[in-house]
């Protein structure tokens, strides 16, 4: 188990609607702990929603609900994620999107994931070829100049990580 993904009777379920930290990150303890403390104090419920039933490492996707309240909605209020995997970031709509967004918008995080390499120069780091970088590693919107190397845009209106800004 982590901050987006647990284990029932042997199947992994990812929830839907959100994400954090992987493993060696920062925040990945508090994410999962947060969860698992979470989970342990009401009834837990799994709901489907529209879209896929699984992902691509065969995990079904589902809401997770404790006492009726979203896990998504109470990582994302406490600081331990961000809103992602709906359709502003070209995944389906899910029943939960605008509020995880509206409360993500508020939240600031206690800790940079990734440290983007100096230089003397102006240039955008996340424009640039290289390591392949995610706007949950920027963490921020970005204006997208030349060849979007890391698919950042995905409407292509030259705004990158538009959902952070």
């Amino acid at each position: 188990m982590d901050g987006d993904t647990i284990k029932t009777d042997g199947q992994s379920i990812r929830i839907l609607g959100y994400d954090t930290p992987e493993r060696g990150e920062c925040g990945y303890d508090e994410a999962s702990e947060f969860l698992a403390d979470l989970l342990a104090t009401g009834t837990v419920s799994l709901t489907a929603d529209s879209g896929d039933d699984t992902d691509k490492y065969d995990r079904l996707l589902r809401h997770v609900l404790v006492d009726g309240k979203p896990v998504g909605l109470s990582m994302i209020e406490a600081g331990k994620a961000n809103a992602r995997y709906d359709a502003i970031d070209g995944y389906p709509l899910h029943r939960y999107q605008d509020q995880y967004r509206a409360t993500d918008s508020e939240n600031t995080f206690d800790c940079v994931v990734v440290s983007l390499p100096q230089t003397g120069s102006a240039v955008e780091l996340w424009n640039l070829p290289g390591p392949d970088l995610d706007c949950s590693d920027i963490r921020r919107k970005v204006r997208i100049t030349g060849p979007d190397y890391h698919r950042l845009d995905r409407d292509g209106d030259g705004w990158g990580c538009e959902s952070y800004g």
